[in-house]
């Protein structure tokens, strides 16, 4: 297990190094001088912060400069969907074995794969309702590969547990509100805690808690492997993805 927790610290550094230093220090670099593009994935979720909208077009840079050779190269967004699924499910299996550092990059890479997706699709035109469907239903299996990996390893702790349970529900229930809206040609409330939202929160969570653990959560007299910084996010997702939730249904509710 030592050993292990080592390589843990490891993949959980490199993980960083790549997200907060070598991803944004190559996006400046590259446009230095130029105008930076305007994604219009960018503008359609209209970020009022000045940092996440920084965060957003540094990812979008990053998933188009993988995504645009992949649909030249005849690569099908399913192909990628599922790909993206299968990192999920390594993310939960690693989490369920309380190898965070392993859980956060696995996570990392099907999080950003699933957008790269949806840009095979739109470069080749090959965008479909099928597809649309096979891709939200490979989303929900992530959400739950990832949650359950989670539970998995808190399955000691009940506390943990409920808050982990909770999060799955809270989690579908979003995603229920958004599907049942668009059925019903109501668009629901902006809320937070989306898959957008609880997908960064997981990963960070998991990243730090590699570090956590073999450094000071000793000295607080948790378990062995515990994650406080993970269980903090899924007790943070836990609460406002349910209140979320209930928060659009009660506003389908009272719009039908």
């Amino acid at each position: 297990m030592v050993f292990f927790s080592d390589i843990n610290v490891q993949v959980a550094l490199t993980l960083v190094v790549i997200l907060f230093v070598i991803m944004p220090v190559v996006y400046y670099s590259w446009f230095l001088g130029r105008e930076k593009p305007d994604y219009e994935r960018v503008r359609q979720q209209k970020v009022r912060s000045p940092i996440g909208r920084q965060l957003m077009l540094i990812s979008y840079f990053w998933t188009n400069l993988l995504g645009l050779p992949l649909a030249r190269r005849g690569v099908t967004p399913n192909t990628v969907s599922f790909v993206s699924m299968m990192f999920g499910a390594a993310a939960g299996i690693a989490l369920g074995f309380s190898q965070f550092g392993f859980g956060a990059a696995l996570f990392f890479c099907s999080g950003f794969l699933d957008v790269v997706d949806g840009i095979v699709a739109r470069e080749q035109g090959s965008g479909s309702a099928s597809g649309s469907v096979i891709d939200s239903s490979f989303d929900r299996y992530v959400d739950f590969f990832v949650l359950a990996g989670i539970a998995v390893h808190y399955r000691d702790d009940v506390l943990m547990l409920v808050l982990t349970l909770a999060a799955i529900l809270g989690s579908y229930m979003i995603s229920y509100s958004s599907s049942k809206a668009e059925a019903l040609g109501v668009e629901p409330p902006r809320g937070g805690m989306k898959r957008t939202e609880r997908g960064p929160y997981l990963v960070l969570g998991s990243m730090l808690s590699a570090f956590t653990v073999p450094t000071i959560e000793s000295s607080f007299g948790l378990a062995p492997n515990f994650g406080l910084p993970l269980a903090f996010f899924v007790g943070l997702i836990a609460v406002f993805a349910n209140l979320s939730a209930i928060r659009r249904l009660r506003y389908l509710i009272k719009n039908v």
